[in-house]
């Protein structure tokens, strides 16, 4: 028999196969094909609950929390979304929030540093918890169960469930150490304050010198409100004569302040220090660093400024031709303020000359 009746015979056997071929393999196709919904039908409603989660979580936070009965008391702008939580019960589903217990990550030697959680420094007690990063963790879970939407019977049969159940959480560390979250009344405040302000230092008792030291640096720091310290910020000449002018003023605040850093670095605490001393007591013009003036003598020199200047603007609306009208100004005030002006002016040249004679 020849190649090409051969190859007749063989392709005659196959006529018919392909329907049979087709009642074969579509069953399968069939059940790949309901797998696929069923998995991307349940992913569906896995990313739907880890958004109901996430939503629980900051939920929770200080501006809004979850009560006992699931409801997020917290508003949104979009009024729809109010009702989120709602339309989860309705379709089976439970939301929870609360706090999930110690983190692992956050058992960092970098954030259990001993200056901030202690437990002491040398004779000082650090209260360990007021900066606990583990402090203000929210945790929102939400739970639903689903049918499949295909082939649910066939599922109950594999499986004996007529659902398949979905369980999320969301975490968050909410504690951003504010200082009203640390009973502090502003960021400037010591946290070596009083006990009933919750401070993150606690010194030990003191001796009776210990302790009139410690008196006299708090009655340094509470100076501010003495009315002898009045000039260094709350001057009221700054404020009395440039409305005179028709212009305004302010309180110039002359107290030399410790720049703020954060660092354990001694060296840059000893550099801010040493700067601090140096615009207090004054430092003379090196090849290396300029001058820096005496405080008295930086006042002073701030003080005579200003009036020289009250003094230049009054001469040049007296001198004004023709006068501006009365409604604008008040002449008469004018003239009567301006010897009182050049005597402080006076003074001032005299105290500067006493300052030029110190060392």
């Amino acid at each position: 028999m020849s190649a090409r009746a051969n190859s007749r015979l063989l392709h005659s056997t196959r006529y018919g196969l392909a329907p049979l071929e087709m009642v074969m393999v579509l069953p399968i196709l069939l059940f790949m094909a309901a797998l696929i919904v069923n998995f991307g039908i349940s992913y569906m409603w896995s990313v739907r609950a880890l958004s109901v989660s996430r939503h629980a979580t900051w939920s929770s936070r200080r501006d809004g929390i979850l009560d006992d009965n699931d409801v997020p008391t917290a508003r949104t702008e979009n009024p729809e979304s109010e009702n989120w939580w709602q339309y989860w019960h309705q379709l089976g589903g439970s939301i929870g929030s609360g706090s999930p217990g110690p983190i692992d990550s956050l058992a960092d030697p970098r954030v259990d540093h001993p200056v901030v959680r202690g437990p002491m420094i040398e004779s000082i007690t650090v209260n360990r918890d007021l900066l606990d990063p583990a402090r203000g963790q929210r945790r929102g879970t939400a739970e639903i169960s689903r049918k499949f939407p295909i082939m649910t019977k066939f599922f109950w049969k594999l499986t004996k469930k007529e659902d398949y159940r979905i369980k999320t959480a969301s975490e968050l560390l909410d504690n951003k150490w504010q200082f009203h979250d640390t009973g502090l009344g502003h960021n400037n405040q010591r946290r070596t304050d009083q006990p009933e302000h919750n401070p993150l230092y606690q010194f030990p008792s003191f001796s009776s010198l210990e302790n009139a030291y410690a008196q006299a640096i708090w009655g340094a720091y509470s100076a501010h409100s003495d009315p002898a310290f009045d000039v260094m910020d709350r001057e009221e000449d700054f404020v009395y004569y440039p409305p005179i002018v028709l212009r305004g003023g302010g309180h110039p605040d002359f107290y030399p302040r410790l720049k703020k850093f954060c660092s354990l670095d001694r060296s840059l605490a000893d550099e801010r220090v040493e700067d601090l001393i140096d615009r207090i007591q004054g430092r003379p013009e090196t090849d290396d660093e300029k001058e820096v003036l005496k405080l008295p003598e930086s006042m002073c020199q701030r003080f005579k400024r200003f009036y020289e200047g009250m003094v230049r603007e009054m001469e040049e609306i007296l001198a004004m031709d023709p006068p501006p009208p009365p409604p604008d100004y008040n002449l008469g005030a004018i003239r009567a303020e301006i010897p009182g002006l050049k005597s402080k002016i006076s003074i001032l040249e005299s105290y500067q000359t006493y300052l030029d004679t110190l060392p």
